[in-house]
């Protein structure tokens, strides 16, 4: 794929390229086995779902918390929304013991 054919959305948010077109980009993919992927020591799709157990949700933040989080990220060279997840887990689970 080259330049004329991704489109940047890349931003502070940790957005990567992805192609404009993507059912061109599904075409020129190919399939891995869950048996291919074993053999790499990969988890399946499935597996890494069932691992996860998380849901998508909606939730309003201070803008000046989401700030703290877009910058500790940035140092960490981490996603601001993975950081609050792993900050809420963390505290989430201090709060059970």
């Amino acid at each position: 794929m080259n330049d004329t054919q991704v489109n940047n959305i890349w931003d502070e948010d940790g957005y990567e390229d992805a192609p404009i077109d993507v059912d061109a980009a599904l075409e020129q993919s190919i399939f891995v086995s869950e048996n291919e992927l074993r053999e790499l020591g990969m988890p399946s799709p499935g597996e890494v779902e069932k691992y996860l157990k998380k849901r998508r949700i909606t939730i309003m933040l201070q803008n000046e918390t989401i700030e703290r989080f877009k910058a500790a990220a940035k140092k960490q060279g981490t996603r601001y929304q993975t950081l609050i997840s792993s900050t809420l887990d963390a505290y989430s689970n201090q709060l059970i013991k």
